[in-house]
């Protein structure tokens, strides 16, 4: 078993690259920047990660694969700096987050051929969005045998911004992503309880169908921190 699983290591490896990750240990760099909500008002206390190998999933990381290299606080002003080692990375990444009831930012460049004359990274002043939580309750009616089929369109709760040395990648970048959150209710099904967050202001489409007939469509703007949204059929 042992050998098997050194043999696929290898395996990938080989089929899909392994570079390893470049420490510049004797480098510091500096990242600074200024984090604010919608309305402009300093967010202090959000925290602020510096990492590279990003590794899988959007938009972080899993804890196996991300290397940390530095970690700070803005404070009252909104303000940040972060002392971290220069990583050699195609994702040097900062992530930027504050308490559960704002967006996620993450700024990313590639340092495996450019680092800045002064060693700063000046993180372009990042505005995280208010969000809101919708609870929806999807209730059965009917006493008939229906299938529902149902999906909620939203703008996603995180932005990625990807900078080719000082300039924003708008092709690479992920930021007011459409998502979707799709279910189906069978015919012996009374309903369905959950929730997602979605920035507050941001506009929701909810789409329904029963068995096969046409869509019905539903759009509603999210104006409450707690949005409950109520459907019956």
């Amino acid at each position: 078993m042992k050998i098997q699983k050194i043999f696929w290591l290898c395996f990938f490896i080989l089929i899909f690259g392994c570079d390893p990750l470049v420490l510049e240990s004797d480098i510091r760099v500096l990242v600074n920047g200024k984090v604010l909500d919608n309305d402009g008002t300093p967010i202090a206390n959000a925290e602020i990660l510096v990492y590279a190998n990003k590794g899988g999933g959007l938009p972080t990381p899993s804890e196996l694969d991300k290397k940390m290299l530095g970690h700070n606080f803005s404070d009252t002003q909104g303000n940040f700096s972060v002392t971290s080692v220069l990583a050699r990375d195609d994702e040097f990444t900062v992530e930027v987050k504050a308490t559960e009831e704002y967006s996620l930012y993450v700024y990313q460049t590639n340092t495996l051929e450019y680092v800045p004359s002064d060693l700063v990274f000046s993180v372009p002043t990042i505005t995280l969005s208010k969000l809101s939580n919708i609870t929806f309750n999807i209730t059965k009616t009917s006493s008939e045998e229906n299938t529902l089929y149902y999906n909620f369109k939203y703008i996603a709760n995180y932005c990625v911004e990807v900078y080719d040395e000082e300039t924003l990648n708008v092709n690479q970048s992920l930021c007011e992503v459409d998502q979707q959150f799709i279910g189906h209710l069978d015919a012996n099904d009374t309903g369905e309880t959950g929730d997602f967050k979605v920035p507050l202001g941001s506009v929701v489409q909810f789409t329904s169908r029963i068995n096969d007939e046409p869509n019905h469509i539903e759009i509603f703007t999210v104006n409450q921190e707690d949005y409950v949204f109520e459907f019956s059929y």
